[in-house]
């Protein structure tokens, strides 16, 4: 797994946060613009797989919750 893999949700959030801070910044170099705009991209796809994958954890215990309210029935 590579290390950006590793991070957690918060410390992607954190680092998009501050890449949209240095947008909001007075000084806009075009090359150094781009660049980070690529890597927020990347980023922001990282943080919708990380935020997909823990919807799936929730489901899973939803169901296993209500799997076993049917049981107690």
């Amino acid at each position: 797994m590579s290390a950006k893999n590793d991070k957690t949700l918060r410390e992607m959030l954190d680092e998009f946060e501050a890449i949209v801070a240095w947008f909001n910044g007075e000084d806009l170099d075009v090359e150094a613009a781009s660049a980070k705009f690529e890597e927020g991209s990347k980023l922001a796809e990282q943080i919708r797989k990380k935020l997909a994958e823990e919807k799936n954890k929730i489901e899973i215990i939803e169901k296993s919750f209500a799997g076993k309210n049917e049981e107690e029935i």
